[in-house]
């Protein structure tokens, strides 16, 4: 399955920024304590985080890090090499993702692929668009997923 979905930075007053990938919800900051254990991906306007790398991270924003409070997600990022294109088969880019490249953050890149393990085991493939030109703290992100 394949879906688009375009989150909010921290200071974006329109758009969430925490996503289940699983079940295809963009949470706010509102709405996230609710869900903080089925949530995979947090955007801060410049990077990509999991519930467990925010919470120990001092970069990622304070006002995340107290909705995401005694998260359980496991979710996980994975570092993958440069020849990773969107075309690459399936059960390639899962080689790559092996535990010595595995990440709590990333920063975002235009056009960056990045590769994610969600809380309920799925794999997620994660291509980037454009920064939106009205709200630049808003990116929009095509994801891939398999069970």
């Amino acid at each position: 399955m394949i879906f688009t979905v375009t989150l909010g930075g921290v200071l974006s007053a329109s758009r969430g920024a925490f996503l289940d990938i699983d079940d295809n919800i963009v949470y706010t900051a509102g709405t996230a304590p609710g869900a903080k254990d089925k949530i995979d991906l947090i955007y801060d306007g410049t990077n990509l985080w999991t519930p467990t790398g925010c919470a120990t991270n001092t970069n990622c924003p304070s006002n995340f890090k107290s909705i995401l409070s005694g998260s359980a997600s496991t979710s996980a990022f994975y570092i993958l090499p440069a020849n990773v294109q969107p075309s690459t088969k399936a059960i390639d880019i899962e080689q790559y993702a092996i535990a010595a490249n595995m990440v709590n953050n990333v920063v975002v890149a235009t056009k960056g692929i990045y590769y994610m393990q969600t809380s309920e085991n799925s794999r997620a493939l994660i291509l980037i668009g454009a920064k939106d030109a009205a709200d630049f703290y808003t990116i929009e992100l095509i994801i891939g997923y398999s069970y």
